[in-house]
């Protein structure tokens, strides 16, 4: 009787922790199979004992149930070699292998129930007895070689593993190495030999000795983690016991009271049903409450604060500011360090190495985004976790190695790659947690999960990214071709008008001195040929226009920088100007001698561009000023103007393209692409001209040339250049 009672709590603590176990992750590979190992047992367990239930079995229920128990001992055994492979492989060892491992499991079962292994087994007075079939030595050796592959599995994975690994291997592997070799021993080998069986009962008794190690491993040292399969079932059965059966117990009670009344039964029916459905949610959440605050009270559940995490990356704007505060809220639940997303600096195109995430500190987790041009390890792709205890699988100097070597530098546990439905975009860094190595089982699945969501984020992010760039590009392509199409288009404009003036006056003169050439007096015909001369200088400026936009334009006057005299620039861009408007501008020079670096050819246009609009708007006989003086770490050339200045709702576009100014004005000639022509010069130099205008006080340009200035009689300036350039010897000798 003592050994039904023990056999019946061994299979039904079997039976619980296999459904524990599957409940917790019913598709992870090693759940699967730890369970079916712990419900292949439960039922052998059972089975090894019904013959018990009986007073006087019959020889052939008993060799039938031992040939059942015999079937299920080896399913038992090998779905614990299968847990144990894939224990050592750290997930599913793969299909193939596992299905030719299956089908040849259930083969070797399948053997025990026939006459091959157990030829005839019987009960009687107490006593059992059995005929071993010629195939018993098979069965025992499977049983033998799925052990001892089993044992040998886990000792592998105990030798790999650090920390919580190792020890999760080494309770398992000391249960199951004190009870596989004892059972063979006494269940198998022992029978065999004897004629009774006076061994096989103590082989039940022993199981105390694996289920024990593996619910103290599944516990303590969290092996597939049930935990949250233990609080759910405790959540259901509390309020199955508080709500439930005193429910059912009043229902039954009045029932039975009323059970004369249909009508007065039919309402309590309606009653109670609408009470229990009414009770039900707030029982368990009460339920919920209790079992968070007697099981795992650090326990978190993982679909919900990744719903959490989740969220806090959609309500934000900004993406990376999103994942920081979801790797916060992730690194405060598990009580992590650190917990950091890093996206490299090629996915990113050029705009830093990101990183996203959270630390622990004092005050509590702070979050934070930061842009960094570090290359580290630990920033490259790759596409398996990688953890701080995988000793062999990272060897010293390969590329793995380097990463666990930063890994463990930086105070990490794990690197696990971002992966988005396009491929990986990063890595998610994991801190260790408090006074810990190796992170949980559950831990460790939930950070896969919740790295593959931030790829899909940080994926999806970059993609917009890319997209708003491409919009940007294609926007500015086609704003320089409409600008082109526009610029075609005023030019063709621009020339039927500007050209038809001095064309006509041309056309006019050259007729009347054709047709009247000798009945004009001399004065005449010299005052004819000025205005003639006139229109040949205003074409010869339009064409000289035109060509110069046509060479920026096309890139084809390319910068040629070189030291240059401050004075020579500015007194060549006085020279440049037409006619007599030279005498109207005074050029100033507080710093004499002063150098710069720059294309003087450019610079010169520049110059003469501004100066010839300061002239043009400007009341003849008002001086221009021409100022060049050092600042800011460079030279700043002023061109200013007395006139009446510049409106402020043109100011912004006096550097478009025949922008002209006569309309408020009326001063001068011109095709408007002086300041255009100052515009792509100036851009081609890489400096900026400023306008600074009010209605009646005149218009001042700014042109800041950044770089150094060496004062005249420096040993690098020009002048010392050309002395020492005429003292060089001949090309071919050298000094010594």
């Amino acid at each position: 009787m003592l050994g039904i009672v023990f056999a019946f709590l061994a299979a039904s603590f079997s039976f619980f922790l296999s459904l524990t176990v599957y409940r917790a992750r019913p598709g992870s590979f090693l759940n699967r199979t730890l369970a079916g190992a712990f419900l292949f047992f439960a039922l052998w367990i059972m089975g090894s004992y019904s013959h018990l239930l009986l007073a006087e079995p019959s020889p052939y229920f008993v060799t039938k149930m031992y040939r059942i128990c015999y079937f299920l001992v080896v399913l038992a055994t090998g779905f614990f070699f299968l847990f144990a492979l894939g224990f050592l492989k750290g997930g599913h060892p793969g299909k193939r292998k596992t299905l030719v491992l299956e089908v040849l499991i259930l083969a070797l079962a399948a053997l025990n129930l026939t006459g091959l292994t157990l030829r005839k087994a019987t009960y009687h007075q107490g006593i059992y007895s059995q005929v071993n079939g010629p195939l018993y030595a098979v069965f025992v050796l499977t049983e033998a070689a799925l052990g001892g592959g089993a044992l040998l599995c886990l000792e592998l994975k105990r030798r790999r593993s650090l920390g919580t690994d190792r020890a999760r291997a080494t309770y398992i592997l000391a249960g199951f190495a004190l009870y596989i070799p004892l059972a063979i021993l006494l269940a198998l080998v022992l029978p065999g030999m004897m004629e009774r069986d006076v061994t096989t009962d103590y082989a039940y008794w022993l199981t105390v000795l694996p289920l024990g190690a593996t619910a103290y491993a599944i516990l303590r040292h969290r092996l597939l983690d049930v935990r949250l399969a233990l609080r759910y079932t405790f959540t259901y059965l509390a309020a199955l016991v508080v709500f439930g059966l005193p429910l059912l117990a009043f229902y039954l009670a009045f029932s039975y009271l009323w059970r004369y009344d249909p009508r007065v039964y039919a309402a309590l029916s309606a009653s109670i049903l609408a009470l229990a459905v009414a009770l039900t949610p707030a029982a368990l959440r009460w339920s919920s409450r209790l079992a968070s605050r007697l099981f795992f009270s650090g326990l978190y559940d993982e679909v919900e604060l990744l719903h959490r995490a989740s969220e806090a990356v959609m309500l934000r704007g900004d993406v990376r500011r999103g994942v920081a505060e979801a790797s916060a809220l992730v690194c405060e639940r598990l009580g992590l360090r650190e917990l950091v997303a890093v996206v490299p600096d090629f996915m990113t195109e050029g705009r830093g190495t990101w990183l996203m995430g959270a630390h622990r500190e004092s005050q509590g987790t702070r979050s934070f985004v930061e842009v960094t041009t570090e290359d580290s390890p630990l920033y490259q792709f790759r596409e398996e976790t990688l953890l701080l205890e995988d000793r062999e699988a990272c060897p010293e100097g390969s590329r793995e190695g380097a990463a666990r070597a930063a890994l463990a530098a930086r105070g990490l546990v794990a690197a696990i790659p971002l992966r988005g439905p396009g491929g990986v975009q990063g890595t998610l860094l994991v801190g260790e947690k408090p006074n810990r190595l190796a992170l949980d089982p559950l831990d460790l699945g939930f950070l896969e999960d919740f790295a593959r969501r931030i790829g899909l984020f940080v994926e999806n992010h970059l993609l917009s990214l890319r997209l708003l760039a491409r919009v940007e590009e294609l926007t500015r392509a086609r704003d320089r071709l409409e600008e082109s199409d526009r610029f075609k288009s005023d030019i063709i404009n621009l020339t039927s008008h500007e050209f038809r003036t001095p064309l006509t006056v041309l056309q006019g003169f050259t007729r009347t001195m054709v047709e009247r050439f000798d009945e004009l007096r001399e004065e005449q015909k010299k005052e004819f040929l000025g205005y003639m001369e006139k229109a040949c200088r205003r074409l010869e400026r339009l064409v000289d226009e035109f060509h110069t936009v046509s060479l920026l334009k096309g890139g084809k006057l390319s910068p040629s920088p070189g030291w240059c005299p401050l004075s020579t620039i500015l007194e060549e861009a006085v020279n440049g100007l037409d006619g007599s408007g030279g005498g109207r501008v005074e050029v100033e020079l507080p710093d004499s001698g002063v150098e710069v670096v720059t294309d003087r050819r450019l610079l010169v246009i520049v110059l003469v561009h501004l100066l010839e609009n300061a002239l043009r708007y400007s009341e003849p006989g008002t001086p221009v000023l021409l100022r060049g003086e050092r600042e800011k770490g460079g030279v700043t050339i002023t061109v200013r103007d007395y006139g009446e200045g510049i409106p402020a709702e043109v100011a912004e576009r006096i550097f478009e393209p025949f922008m002209r100014l006569e309309e408020v004005d009326k001063h001068g000639e011109g095709a408007g692409l002086g300041l255009y022509i100052v515009r792509l010069a100036a851009e081609i130099l890489g400096m900026e001209v400023q306008v600074d205008s009010r209605p009646g006080e005149g218009t001042t340009f700014r042109l800041h040339i950044p770089g150094t200035f060496i004062p005249e009689g420096h040993p690098q300036s020009s002048a010392a250049r050309d002395a020492r350039s005429a003292s060089k010897p001949p090309s071919g000798i050298s000094r010594g």
